[in-house]
């Protein structure tokens, strides 16, 4: 007969299953009794976290919607199954996502309320809105706990960052207010600086303690609002010069921000066929441009451009819609994965996070 496997090997097997496939981890607690002990206690999750570092990327929260019938198209959807991430959506039709980041969705209500959805616990917080008036608005969540590794933040506390844009005789001003959950108040607005563009194409960056916020015109982003947590003041940053230089055009080119390998600010252009992507160090204070992907083969040809519509935070990942779906592809190794299907979507916020055995397993 063979011997079994010591449980500190064991442990060592399961501690490498996959965090992004949900059934690999519902398949292995099933097993048996002791693998099952194993997954579920809550030392071995946090060493699962741990080694893994990064949250898997479990789905994709959109803006697009429209009515099937009486019923409406998921607004969060699974990137693997089964998956714990797709009941407890806001009940409404006309709900629109602000952002997404420490396992939280930011959702703006047609009732000009707030909501903090949390889908891998299932909880919503709803909220006022600051009590000052905007054209156009965007809005920031994250984890407020000082010190957090950010790999289990459901509970914790959260901090909203809402941007506002006003007009104020002939200028147009922005103003900033923070809502801390620890406290249940909204700050004072901090109105600071003038803007050229009222509409805001994409969700916000998080790097550090800064806070960007991308606006522009439809899917191309012309400059770049940055938010200090610290000093909480607001100042603008233009984007690349270079970018003047190539032919960014609504019908055939797209833009996003994205978060470098070491931390900093980034922006990728999607023109044509061709990937450009710009650094911004810090101890130069202008952009630089960090390299050039050709797409070549990598996805599917088509007579029409592709568009980039997300980015994952924390990452190395940009989403890219085609005519056959929605794919990801990670800069660094040049790997592509198809992550769903197509549809006229405004850019996608991207659903990153751990989940526990028991919600897993809930699905069986």
């Amino acid at each position: 007969m063979a011997s079994m496997l010591l449980p500190e090997l064991v442990e060592e097997i399961l501690l490498r299953i996959p965090p992004d496939e949900p059934a690999h981890l519902v398949r292995a607690a099933l097993v048996c009794k002791p693998w099952c002990r194993i997954i579920s206690d809550g030392g071995f999750l946090r060493r699962y976290r741990r080694f893994h570092q990064s949250p898997p990327l479990l789905g994709y929260i959109h803006n697009a919607y429209h009515h099937i019938g009486k019923s409406e198209i998921a607004r969060l959807v699974p990137t693997s199954l089964p998956s714990p991430v797709i009941a407890s959506s806001p009940h409404c039709y006309s709900w629109w996502a602000l952002d997404c980041r420490h396992g939280r969705v930011l959702i703006q209500m047609p009732t000009d309320t707030l909501v903090v959805w949390d889908p891998i616990a299932g909880s919503q917080q709803q909220l006022s809105q600051p009590p000052y008036l905007y054209l156009e608005c965007m809005g920031a969540v994250l984890c407020a706990t000082d010190g957090c590794d950010h790999l289990d933040c459901h509970g914790d506390p959260f901090v909203i960052v809402f941007v506002g844009t006003q007009y104020v005789g002939d200028d147009m001003l922005t103003w900033t207010s923070m809502y801390s959950s620890k406290t249940g108040v909204w700050s004072a607005s901090k109105t600071s600086i003038s803007t050229n563009f009222l509409t805001w194409t994409k969700p916000s960056l998080l790097t550090k303690d800064t806070l960007y916020f991308p606006f522009g015109n439809g899917m191309i982003i012309k400059s770049i609002l940055m938010y200090d947590l610290c000093t909480h003041e607001l100042s603008a940053v233009s984007m690349p010069g270079e970018l003047s230089m190539i032919d960014m055009e609504e019908e055939s080119s797209s833009s996003s921000l994205i978060k470098l390998e070491d931390g900093g600010l980034g922006v990728v252009a999607l023109v044509d066929n061709c990937i450009y992507i710009w650094s911004r160090p810090d101890s130069i204070g202008g952009w630089v441009k960090h390299r050039v992907v050709e797409l070549g083969m990598l996805l599917p040809q088509q007579p029409h451009p592709h568009k980039l519509i997300g980015f994952a935070e924390g990452t190395y990942t940009i989403f890219i819609s085609t005519n056959v779906g929605i794919f990801a592809l990670d800069l660094k190794s040049r790997q592509v994965r198809k992550v769903g299907t197509r549809r006229a979507y405004f850019p996608i916020l991207p659903y990153m996070s751990f989940y526990t055995p028991s919600l897993a397993l809930c699905l069986v």
